[in-house]
Parts: C-alpha cells; sequence; structure tokens
C-alpha cells in the first residue's frame, strides 16, 4: 500500500510516524562526517531524538536514499499513532496540535498507543 493511500486513510487524533531503517547492508564509507552524540550529561531533546530514529540514522547507514523519510521512492515502514490512546498522556482538544501530540507519543508513549505498523508497505500489525 502506498504511502498516500495510507496517509487518506488516518483517523483524526492519529499520527503516522516513519520508524527507521532496515538492518544496515553494505554500503561504501559514506563521504560526509556521522552526527555524533549529544555529550555526557546532555539529553536529546525529543526532536533531536525523532531526528536521529528515522533521517540522521538512515544517513549514518548511508541508507538515507532508501529509507529514513516518508518521502515518493523510498521504503514505507511506519507506525500509525492513536495519540487518544487513554494511557500515559492527556490530549487537550484545541490546544494540542500533531507537534504536540507527536512530542506526548515520544516521551510518555507505549505500545497501547501503536495503532498499526507498516513495513516495506504492507500493514503487518493492526486492523
Amino acid at each position: 500500500m502506498g504511502a498516500a493511500r495510507v496517509l487518506a486513510s488516518v483517523p483524526p487524533h492519529t499520527l503516522l510516524v516513519n520508524v527507521g531503517q532496515r538492518p544496515p547492508r553494505l554500503h561504501p564509507t559514506p563521504t560526509h562526517a556521522p552526527q555524533l552524540p549529544p555529550p555526557p550529561g546532555r539529553c536529546c531533546r525529543w526532536k533531536e531524538a525523532l531526528w536521529l530514529a528515522t533521517r540522521g540514522g538512515a544517513r549514518a547507514l548511508a541508507l538515507d536514499e532508501m529509507v529514513g523519510s516518508l518521502e515518493a521512492g523510498k521504503e514505507f515502514d511506519a507506525l500509525v499513532i492513536d495519540a487518544g490512546g487513554g494511557a500515559g498522556f492527556d490530549l487537550f482538544p484545541g490546544r494540542d496540535g500533531p507537534l504536540q501530540m507527536l512530542e506526548k507519543f515520544l516521551n510518555n508513549g507505549d505500545d497501547r498507543h501503536i495503532a498499526a505498523v507498516y513495513v516495506q508497505g504492507r500493514r503487518v500489525v493492526g486492523g
């Protein structure tokens, strides 16, 4: 199933989150310098953690042409998140937009919020 069809079928209060990449394949050494983790004693902010788990991870493994973002032509691996799952955090209508829902899921969400899992464009978990 294509990303556009999945995105069109996602109900309100859900988020579609790219879940990263496959195990590494043999690739030539990247010519760009890898991003380093934060220095000891410094926490990652949620946006940094999301980048490291998606685009940053794909770039570090030299797979960013295939995975790491929800773009046409890339492999579609994603989670559909039900942010209204009722466990771990509250949503406030009118105040919590998509970014606030994503931040709350990344900081406090768990498997009870995962409505579906897609691997290579196929739904493998969820109804």
